[in-house]
């Protein structure tokens, strides 16, 4: 049974049925959006059915998958990631979420029509430990499935603009082997999405996508009236709280064809770790004709980016002193904050191996986007066994620190 409706709501979607009485699905874009497996909040709902709810995120590492459903169900997830066709091409994923006591046991197939087009086949795809991730959370009434799909590991990956098919089945019909003639939803990955409400459009504008917590954002809301009337706002919004509600102000009255534009500005706020963050910005409209708004997502980085490189030609342990038992580790730092600042980069070795000059070294940032490399050069003990050697190295800077090991081989 194919999903009857969409959420209806004017938040930078589309509002129309997600299929049409045939089973034709239709296009939705779906904005890019960092989510947490812990619970379902924040999360964007895709649709309803009985009493069940889809919901579905995405950002540059995961495909964010989430179901609502009565307690005991089974979930099954269809995937077509390359926007292809179901059951045609080799992007073709089928994710039966099975619930243990433990929590959940994925079970993920593909179907590959390439390698033999004649006997195309059901495998399953084994995924390396720790990149499929998933939560299964019980209430009183339903359970919630929750799974994060490594981009990576799913084809060709995701951007904005690319489009893919979905199929979600819960209870029963989740059991059942995947065909051919079963409608998958069309969907879009976005990074934007402008809210249209009959005369009234919005929109979100922003020069940069990426930003530091801390970082400055710099943007415009754009509102428009293609009607013919004049159409008369109760309220204006903008992403970094700010509201315009005095009914004086003239940016509340559109009239038609008119389009106004408003500067805002924001600081990225902290967060539990980088994450792809949505801008909200719009208006309400007088007379209860509702609130519309367009949605934008932006990236929130890491401060600092911190990268070990070491020589990769091996260490010859039979050879006397010299340049055959020595190699160079560089460790690579990265700021992306205004301001100078100091840090400390530390090296550690193997038992009995020995470096050139100190084990810690400070260093000192003093732009963003600054990149300052410090070399270690490594003295490797003579006879030293044949095989892979860690070497560690740890940065402080700026409250944070950050890890990286290489390995050196010896012969």
């Amino acid at each position: 049974m194919a999903p009857a409706h969409a959420q209806i709501s004017n938040e930078g979607r589309q509002i129309a049925p997600l299929t049409n009485e045939n089973g034709v699905s239709y296009e939705r874009k779906c904005l890019k959006r960092t989510v947490s497996l812990d619970s379902l909040q924040g999360w964007d709902l895709l649709y309803s059915l009985g009493e069940s709810r889809v919901f579905f995120d995405w950002d540059e590492r995961f495909l964010y998958l989430a179901v609502a459903a009565p307690a005991g169900q089974e979930v099954r997830f269809d995937l077509d990631a390359s926007g292809d066709g179901w059951f045609k091409g080799a992007e073709n994923f089928s994710v039966r979420v099975i619930p243990t006591a433990q929590g959940m046991q994925p079970f993920v197939r593909r179907f590959d029509t390439l390698q033999n087009k004649e006997q195309p086949v059901w495998a399953e795809l084994e995924f390396p430990a720790g990149a499929l991730e998933g939560r299964v959370l019980k209430t009183e009434k339903e359970t919630h499935t929750l799974v994060a799909l490594p981009i990576a590991l799913l084809g060709s990956g995701r951007k904005p603009g690319t489009e893919f098919g979905l199929r979600v089945l819960v209870g029963n019909v989740a059991l059942a082997e995947p065909t051919p003639d079963q409608p998958l939803l069309r969907l879009q990955l976005a990074e934007e999405s402008e809210a249209i409400a009959g005369p009234l459009s919005v929109r979100l504008n922003i020069r940069n996508r990426e930003y530091v917590v801390g970082g400055l954002v710099r943007g415009s809301l754009e509102l428009a009236n293609s009607g013919p009337k004049p159409l008369f706002l109760k309220q204006i919004f903008f992403p970094d709280g700010t509201v315009i509600s005095n009914p004086k102000d003239p940016i509340l009255i559109l009239n038609p064809g008119e389009r106004v534009k408003r500067d805002f500005r924001m600081v990225v706020p902290e967060g539990p770790e980088p994450a792809s963050l949505v801008l909200r910005g719009g208006a309400e409209r007088e007379e209860g004709a509702g609130t519309v708004a367009a949605l934008l997502s932006i990236d929130r980085l890491e401060p600092f980016s911190f990268v070990l490189d070491p020589d990769a030609k091996p260490v010859l342990a039979a050879a006397p002193q010299g340049s055959a038992r020595q190699r160079l580790v560089v460790a690579t730092i990265t700021g992306r904050r205004e301001g100078k600042m100091m840090g400390l980069v530390q090296l550690t070795l193997p038992t009995g191996w020995s470096m050139e000059g100190d084990a810690k070294r400070a260093f000192s940032l003093s732009y963003p986007n600054e990149r300052r490399s410090v070399s270690f050069k490594v003295v490797v003990p003579a006879g030293v066994p044949a095989g892979s050697y860690p070497v560690e190295s740890l940065c402080e800077i700026g409250g944070k620190t950050f890890r990286a090991k290489v390995s050196l081989t010896v012969q």
